[in-house]
């Protein structure tokens, strides 16, 4: 009974991991013009690279502002 169970929570975490991973490499190939276009048109790497991560601390820190704003709730 519990290998069953065991067994099962591993294939949703399996099947979670590779959602998530499929999420994250289709938001990179989205992106990957708009890094392109902004590289050639001289941005600096530092500039890029500042800006994909305040990009991504920004959606981290809303989905983090709802998941409390949820659980108090």
């Amino acid at each position: 009974m519990i290998v069953t169970l065991f067994l099962a929570v591993t294939l949703v975490l399996l099947l979670a991991c590779a959602n998530v991973g499929n999420l994250l490499l289709a938001r990179a190939a989205a992106r990957r013009h708009e890094i392109a276009v902004r590289l050639s048109l001289g941005g600096s790497r530092f500039r890029l690279v500042r800006q994909l991560l305040v990009g991504e601390h920004v959606a981290g820190a809303a989905v983090g502002g709802l998941v409390v704003w949820q659980w108090r709730w």
